[in-house]
Formats: structure tokens, sequence, C-alpha cells
């Protein structure tokens, strides 16, 4: 659930000083950011709240209160869902899913699901990256990937977490194509994460342009392949065993154009 909480110029001035509760007075874990402030005086206008649903039906859930406090509160302990190692690796828990990050070419070094491997970041692959038009004057037709990747927790719970990474899309020569802000959320009780990637324009558009942009991960050999053979229902596919194959893939013999089959 989330809240928007207003309050009026010079009423607040330390986020610290509110807290979420239910109208019972017990404790609710929540997170708490400003999003807005008075432009007269910098105190705060607005504080979103977060805090987790415990019923389906929104009726059912507990009241809750914004409640006042003199001084800055001590934060509760809490679970967080952002933590790091000692070789200077982020893991965020998704619920059922954990997140191996880094600063590497991939931000997402690995996905697990309950333990099994779901996608990782090989050597081989591409991770962030630009591919620049063949037209464009400068570096044209080459690959532009993720490089001097810094990163910043901006909130490692209890119950969202945002990773953020900043970095440069350069070419192997060295060229500065352009920078990249990328953030990583995940939510208590929530699987999957959502991803947000801000391409920032470096360099004149009349001397580069891109013809592709992607964020490439390594997936372990499935046992069988599915295909889709009809667009009148997602659920009939034809399935490739995989155990004795390397690569699969299906051709479209036919097609439907303007109502015409053609092919």
């Amino acid at each position: 659930m989330v809240y928007g909480v207003s309050f009026g110029p010079g009423q607040l001035w330390d986020e610290r000083q509110i807290k979420l509760t239910v109208v019972t007075g017990s404790f609710v874990e929540f997170n708490r950011e400003v999003t807005e402030r008075w432009t007269e005086s910098g105190s705060i206008h607005w504080v979103q709240f977060r805090a987790l649903a415990t019923s389906s039906l929104p009726s059912d859930d507990p009241q809750h209160k914004v409640e006042y406090i003199s001084s800055p509160a001590v934060p509760r302990p809490y679970i967080k869902l952002i933590t790091s190692s000692s070789n200077s690796l982020w893991n965020m828990t998704a619920n059922d899913y954990s997140f191996t990050l880094s600063t590497g070419s991939s931000p997402i070094e690995k996905i697990t699901h309950s333990g099994n491997l779901v996608a990782t970041a090989s050597n081989n692959g591409k991770g962030l990256y630009l591919m620049v038009s063949d037209d464009a004057p400068t570096a044209s037709g080459q690959l532009a990937q993720s490089t001097n990747i810094t990163s910043s927790v901006e909130s490692d719970g209890p119950i969202s977490s945002c990773i953020k990474f900043e970095g440069d899309y350069e070419t192997s020569g060295g060229i500065r194509v352009a920078k990249h802000i990328t953030r990583l959320e995940s939510h208590k009780e929530k699987d999957g994460v959502n991803i947000s990637h801000t391409l920032v324009f470096t360099e004149p558009t009349d001397n580069i342009w891109f013809k592709e942009a992607g964020w490439e991960l390594e997936t372990p050999p499935p046992s069988r392949a599915l295909f889709n053979n009809t667009t009148s229902s997602y659920e009939t596919v034809h399935t490739s065993n995989m155990n004795s194959l390397s690569t699969a893939s299906i051709i479209q013999e036919t097609f439907k154009m303007f109502g015409y089959f053609a092919g």
C-alpha cells in the first residue's frame, strides 16, 4: 500500500519525526520518503509511505494513522532487502528470487529462484549495451557496453528497496557514446524487481545515434523449448526436446497480411 501525506508550510522539517501506526497504536513496518518540499521555506510538503497489505481486500486491512514525535525516532531493527558482501557485491531479495548485483558491465550478475539458477551474466555476454547505427559518423556500427559504474543504495527496506547504478556506454576503443542511470527496486513478499533505465545522451545526436539497446544475460540450457504456432491461443504450442540440441528455432511459413494469407 502507498500513502501520500501532505503538510503545510513550516509544519514538518524532518521526516524522521513522523511515523505510521495502526489506529490502535501498534507498530507497523513502513518505508518513508520525502517527495516534495515547499519552495519558499524548504519545509516538507509531501511524504510517501509504503506499508505491507495484510489482506487481499482493502476493506479488511487495518486503518493507519500518521503520528508526530518530538524527536527523530531511532529506527527499529528490520530484515534488509539489500545486503552487501565482502567482495563488493550486493544481494537483493525479492520474495523467492535473489539478485546478485555488481558494478560490472551487467549490474545483474546472477538471478536465482528458490536456489535454482535463472540467469547469469556470462563473460561472453554484452551486459547493458548499445549498438551505434551503421550510418552514424562517429563509432558507426560499434558495440558500446556499460562501464565506469558506481552504485548507491537509496533504500534497503523494510517494505521496499532500491539501488541506483550510474555508468557510461563506451566502445572497445574508448569512445563514450552515452551515459545511463539504472535503478532496481524490490518489494517485500513480491516476486521479481522493477527496473528503470534512463539513457542520457552525452554526444551530439547528429554524430551518434543508435539502432539497438539491450541487456543481455545467459540462461541455463532448458530441457524443452516451447513455440506458439497459432495466434488464436497462447496455450497451443509446439514442444521440442532440448536434451540432444544446443539451439532450437521455428520458421513461420505463412502469415496473414491485411486479411489475406501470404507466403
